[in-house]
């Protein structure tokens, strides 16, 4: 199984293009929101860290956008070996089904693991000259633990929609389809607060808008930003650093959860399907 995870990291990292596509997401965002959204969405804040605040939020939802679009770049290997049939090798070699398939999500976790990680280490340069912000340890091991959740969720959710993908065309779909939509099923680029209530209700269903979340609260609440309590309040319903249904608060408890229960769900669902004849 070793040799099979080293495989994949191979033929991921040797492949330049998929690896810049797993990131053309993450500079897509980083791209409009330095060109066009970062003034605009600051300038409308009454307070004077507002460009701080508006950079750490969005550097949050990048985060999760990558945890998503990285591992998304590393499974397209899966698809690679259905449509060469070398999945039906595996299949009869003395490697079984298990340890094939965890093989995939390993190395798939890794390569998420490593490109968050690259990613948050550019956003963090990014942040130290644009307003001077840096993190104590503590909160850089929050984040590194945040990331390992993130990819591990992302991964089995993309996992089970490779696994039911059998073309490198229809990967190609799903890849750019996915690309583009995140972004704003994360709300990122509109402050969920601005947004109508159903849609609202998709981005809180949406798994990795819960990694964001996640990514916002640490991220904020660490960055000592002078900030009155009230029109803190105010911006973490706004900006989605609190979700709320009907009257009901989600905690940092609950969206940690919801992602753990979406790796078990998208985990099985995976079994299954990469478990019926290919």
């Amino acid at each position: 199984m070793t040799a099979l995870v080293k495989r994949n990291l191979k033929l991921y990292y040797r492949d330049k293009t998929s690896v810049f596509f797993s990131l053309l997401s993450v500079l897509i965002i980083l791209g409009l929101y330095i060109l066009f959204l970062s003034d605009v969405t600051s300038n409308e804040l009454p307070i004077k860290e507002a460009k701080a605040f508006v950079d750490i939020w969005m550097i949050a939802g990048i985060m999760a956008v990558s945890s998503l679009t990285s591992t998304l770049g590393a499974l397209g290997v899966v698809v690679m070996d259905k449509e060469n049939k070398r999945l039906l090798d595996f299949k009869i070699s003395p490697l079984s089904n298990r340890s094939l398939m965890f093989a995939y999500l390993l190395s798939a976790v890794i390569v998420g693991i490593i490109m968050s990680i690259i990613v948050f280490l550019v956003a963090s340069v990014y942040l130290f000259v644009r307003v001077s912000l840096v993190f104590n340890t503590f909160t850089y091991l929050k984040i590194l633990s945040l990331i390992i959740l993130s990819v591990s969720s992302s991964t089995s959710i993309v996992f089970f929609v490779v696994s039911l993908i059998s073309t490198q065309n229809a990967y190609t779909t799903i890849s750019i389809v996915l690309g583009t939509i995140v972004g704003f099923l994360t709300g990122i680029y509109v402050p969920i607060g601005s947004l109508p209530s159903f849609v609202q209700t998709l981005i809180i269903i949406f798994p990795v808008s819960h990694s964001a979340l996640l990514f916002k609260q640490v991220m904020l609440k660490n960055s000592l930003l002078d900030i009155p309590v009230k029109i803190m309040h105010e911006l973490e319903e706004t900006f989605g650093v609190v979700y709320t249904l009907g009257e009901f608060t989600l905690s940092i408890g609950h969206s940690i959860v919801y992602l753990l229960v979406c790796i078990l769900l998208f985990g099985t669902l995976t079994v299954w399907s990469l478990s019926r004849k290919p």
